[in-house]
């Protein structure tokens, strides 16, 4: 198996311009951590694009409830990804309210 070692950083550290931003977030899972990391961004997104695993144990409940927190509704879903007849995983859009 390959691995390898990689800089954390938080997201409100870059230098991102603007003021109705779309983040977008396809993490392999870690999406919860890298949300924790938005600091100041929250203030200057519209709207945000996140992967998801859906089912028990999956991160859609958890972001759903962070995101609905924060003032987002669910806006969209997109590239479902299906096994045994169910979705597993999916972009999920969310636009502030």
């Amino acid at each position: 198996m390959l691995s390898w070692d990689v800089e954390a950083v938080r997201l409100d550290s870059l230098p991102i311009s603007g003021s109705h931003l779309l983040v977008k977030l396809d993490l392999q899972g870690a999406e919860p951590e890298a949300l924790e990391g938005m600091g100041a961004l929250w203030e200057r997104c519209a709207a945000i694009l996140l992967e998801v695993s859906i089912g028990a144990g999956g991160t859609y409940e958890p972001m759903r409830e962070t995101l609905s927190r924060r003032g987002f509704r669910e806006y969209s879903t997109t590239n479902e990804l299906e096994a045994d007849g169910r979705v597993i995983e999916a972009d999920k859009l969310w636009v502030r309210a």
